[in-house]
């Protein structure tokens, strides 16, 4: 009797201990499902990428490496982060062609220069339409 209450309290011990182990694959399968295998190797790379700044900052942080180091590594691996986005979101098809990209940021860039701005009659400085007050001397504006 006492043996079997041994075992059956040592594999719910080991099942407790596995469950993360298990939950975590399980979870990783749910999210691969579906996706390319190419995809897949992105995503595992952005993981690794992220997890490589966040410990060459914790490393700068406790003074283990120089800023001059810290600064070069980590303008690297933030360049390589930028072209991992970038070949993820062409992979999950996301991706926004450059010329569309520059011609809603010019259509942006007219609206807002073509807003027109009003002057604080108490102080002459320039202030957004949107603003209803000064912001340097606190005067009401002009509607």
């Amino acid at each position: 009797m006492n043996s079997v209450l041994f075992w059956i309290i040592a594999l719910v011990s080991i099942a407790f201990i596995l469950w993360p182990f298990w939950r975590r694959r399980v979870a990783l399968e749910g999210v691969t499902n579906g996706m390319s295998s190419h995809l897949a190797d992105l995503l595992a790379q952005r993981d690794n990428l992220l997890s490589a700044i966040k410990d060459i900052e914790f490393d700068y942080e406790m003074g283990k490496i120089s800023r001059e180091d810290f600064e070069q590594i980590q303008e690297q691996y933030r360049h390589q982060a930028i072209e991992l986005f970038k070949r993820i979101d062409a992979a999950k098809g996301r991706a926004i062609p450059r010329k569309k990209l520059e011609t809603e940021l010019q259509m942006l860039r007219q609206q807002r220069h073509g807003e027109a701005e009003k002057t604080c009659p108490s102080c002459g400085a320039p202030a957004p339409a949107t603003h209803r007050f000064c912001s340097y001397c606190g005067q009401r504006l002009v509607e």
